[in-house]
């Protein structure tokens, strides 16, 4: 180890033991209690090194040099900032008292239900001889007849009897003519009269049912004030386009119940056309059910 060295070492150690002792006074303030004595040290000597310049030549003179540190007791503690007290809370904002509900309208008053309506009579067939008014036909007018004049013949001088024989031949074949000119319309009359009879079969009873199925279910459509059953018997003449005309035939008794009928049998509606276009009536009975 050099001489430049030793001082270096010499003040550390220096400090070393002061600290030692600052620690060993600490360390005996702070016990209340006596220290037992503790047994003899050792002592060792250390040599002294050589004093360098500047520097103290024991550690009790660089001991006195140094600063006195304050004692422990003699601190004062550190002074702490009092808290700040703490605000107070402040108070919850008052609840929002509620609206007001705005009234409720009046409830609209339930429609009265409507009536039911009344149930459709029920319309029971008929089962009875039905007689069918056929409308009287025009009688075929007899064919007129034309009389032939004929020319009268200037008076001539007399002539022979040969001539006058000549004349009367001529004379009947003009006379033979006319005659069936006569008798040509009667066999357009027959023949319409045949024409008729083949219409008036089954194509007639046809329409004729229909005609009484479609004035059954108009009837019993009447608004009548009468429960239970009522009969009656209506006509219906039908011309050869369809139209019609209804009448009360056999009423049910009760006079207020017939108006009603008559009423209703007034307006039924147009028929098929008959299908020999000629003018018919039809007794169609009937019977309503309330």
């Amino acid at each position: 180890m050099t001489r430049a060295g030793r001082p270096g070492w010499w003040f550390t150690a220096a400090v070393l033991v002061l600290g030692a002792h600052l620690v060993g006074a600490t360390t005996l303030a702070r016990r209340p209690a006596p220290v037992p004595v503790p047994p003899e040290a050792t002592v060792v000597e250390l040599l002294s090194p050589e004093p360098a310049a500047g520097i103290a030549e024991t550690p009790t003179e660089l001991a006195e040099n140094l600063p006195a540190l304050p004692q422990l007791a003699e601190l004062e503690p550190p002074e702490f900032p009092e808290p700040e007290p703490e605000p107070e809370p402040e108070p919850p904002p008052p609840e929002p008292k509620p609206e007001p509900e705005p009234p409720q309208p009046e409830p609209e008053p339930e429609p009265e239900p409507l009536p039911e309506p009344e149930p459709e009579p029920v319309v029971e067939p008929v089962v009875e001889p039905i007689e069918t008014i056929a409308a009287v036909r025009p009688r075929a007018r007899p064919p007129t007849l034309r009389r032939i004049v004929e020319p009268r013949e200037t008076p001539q001088k007399p002539e022979p009897q040969r001539e006058r024989r000549q004349e009367q031949p001529r004379e009947q074949p003009r006379q033979a003519q006319t005659a069936p000119a006569r008798t040509q319309p009667a066999p357009s009359a027959a023949g319409s009269a045949g024409q008729a009879a083949r219409v008036s079969g089954q194509a007639v009873q046809s329409w004729e049912n229909k005609v009484r199925q479609a004035t059954a279910r108009h009837m019993s459509r009447a608004r009548v004030t009468a429960r239970g059953q009522l009969a009656a018997t209506v006509l219906v003449r039908i011309d050869g386009g369809g139209g019609v005309q209804a009448s009360l035939a056999q009423g049910s008794g009760d006079p207020g119940v017939d108006a009603a009928l008559m009423r209703h049998a007034s307006r039924l509606p147009r028929m098929p056309a008959p299908p020999d276009r000629q003018a018919k009536s039809v007794v169609v009975p009937f019977r309503i059910t309330r």
